[in-house]
């Protein structure tokens, strides 16, 4: 994995001057810094001002592709003209504002709310962790544990949970969070080819993230797709890295030039 330094310059014949590109763009920790709680995280102006002008190219069109419920991510950012896609790729809208939502998850609707209601119980005894209800997943996040507490009982008994239900639901782990998502073939990369759609040959996929739902939109979309981690990772599936979240706006500066 080749680390993309701050003139973020493309090895030749990457950059292919009449291809069209569908930027996905992770939130949290890469448009935005992670913030202890996720109620707390804002996109920092600069960059907002950066999607706003990404928005115009006609070579371009650029996802917000999130963890996140779409509604979430869709009010964190708040500019329009862009692809929103939520809940890992299970919910997708677009820019005239239909939504799509992956049928198979919406099945799992009322298990993920029984599971939450469990989960709450679970995590009574362990200051500042607590469960995030995105309807379709389930995250639970422990950034704000304490650090003379071990999150390992937690993680087992949360395990088990899931364990019951291991044919509809997975579990996932992410920077100080676990996610409870439906037991499907889909991730971030699926959502992008969706989008793509019988465009795949004329349109390029950019995606760009920092953590473990990332690496599996970054497997899925293949060596054909321009795939970048934000921050290192051993065996990283993407094919280029940036050092940090600081980076991602000069990258987004350098695909405004390439892209015109």
């Amino acid at each position: 994995m080749r680390r993309l330094r701050t003139a973020l310059e493309l090895p030749d014949g990457l950059e292919r001057r009449r291809a069209r590109y569908l930027l996905g763009l992770d939130f949290d920790g890469t448009l935005a810094p992670v913030a202890r709680r996720p109620v707390l995280a804002q996109l920092p102006p600069y960059n907002r001002r950066l999607l706003l002008r990404l928005t115009k190219l006609r070579r371009a069109r650029v996802a917000i592709v999130s963890g996140r419920a779409l509604i979430d991510v869709r009010d964190k950012v708040g500019v329009e003209g862009l692809i929103y896609v939520g809940n890992h790729g299970l919910e997708i809208q677009d820019p005239s504002g239909r939504v799509w939502v992956h049928p198979q998850a919406r099945r799992t609707e009322p298990l993920m709310r029984r599971l939450a209601r469990r989960l709450a119980k679970e995590v009574r005894d362990y200051p500042g962790v607590f469960v995030e209800d995105k309807g379709i997943t389930l995250s639970v996040h422990y950034r704000l544990l304490p650090r003379d507490v071990s999150a390992a009982p937690l993680h087992r008994r949360i395990r088990l949970l899931v364990a019951g239900a291991r044919h509809r639901v997975r579990l996932t782990t992410g920077k100080k969070v676990w996610e409870i998502r439906p037991k499907l073939k889909w991730n971030k990369g699926y959502a992008m080819r969706r989008l793509l759609g019988v465009k795949v040959g004329d349109w390029i996929p950019v995606l760009v993230g920092d953590d473990n739902t990332d690496e599996e939109g970054f497997k899925s979309l293949g060596p054909e797709a321009i795939t970048v981690r934000v921050g290192y990772k051993k065996d990283s599936n993407a094919r280029f890295r940036l050092k940090n979240q600081r980076q991602v706006a000069p990258m987004l500066e350098y695909f405004l030039r390439e892209w015109r």
